[in-house]
């Protein structure tokens, strides 16, 4: 589905899980979800360490398993 205004589509879910292409670095994928209100479900490198609070997503381990849980 091609969106037009992808804040007004996330807008609409209340979870929104965001993978990482890297490990090394945190995209706009975590700040685009964070600020569509959504509860956000994050895969990538700890958030902390690029001085974000811990608590602005779930952080998860990059398997399957973690994600469901």
């Amino acid at each position: 589905m091609l969106s037009e205004d992808k804040f007004k589509t996330m807008a609409s879910y209340k979870i929104s899980v965001v993978i990482e292409n890297s490990a090394n670095y945190i995209s706009e994928k975590l700040f685009d979800s964070i600020s569509s209100g959504a509860i956000t479900i994050y895969v990538g490198p700890k958030i902390e360490k690029y001085g974000l609070n811990e608590n602005c997503a779930i952080q998860c381990k990059p398997n399957a398993r973690a994600i469901i849980k």
